[in-house]
């Protein structure tokens, strides 16, 4: 999968130019990523994959929030494929994880 750039522009869109409604909603992103993302790697550990799919749907929408489309359309297969046991998507998704975790420490 070629590596996608996570970027602001959604949320510069959403929030009309309101820098401070903007800086509210990367902040949730922020606050909200890593918490899901250790929940997700902890439920896999677990082998609790359904619990691990409803994890994958919560980080697909900051995948998307964040302007990273082929990685968004990845994580929506990998989140029906848990469902049944697919893991075909789980390197490309883990990577789209990798990434969004740089692009958060790349910006605080």
């Amino acid at each position: 999968m070629a590596e996608e750039t996570p970027n602001l522009k959604y949320l510069e869109n959403l929030s009309a130019g309101n820098e401070v409604m903007m800086q509210r909603l990367w902040n949730v992103v922020k606050e909200e990523f890593p918490v899901e993302k250790k929940a997700y790697e902890n439920a896999m550990k677990q082998a609790a994959f359904k619990e691990a799919a409803e994890l994958v749907h919560k980080i697909k929408n900051k995948i998307g929030i964040l302007g990273l489309n082929t990685s968004y359309t990845t994580a929506k297969a990998y989140e029906e494929g848990l469902k049944i046991g697919d893991f075909t998507n789980q390197k490309d998704f883990e990577q789209a994880l990798l990434v969004l975790t740089d692009f958060i420490k790349k910006t605080e």
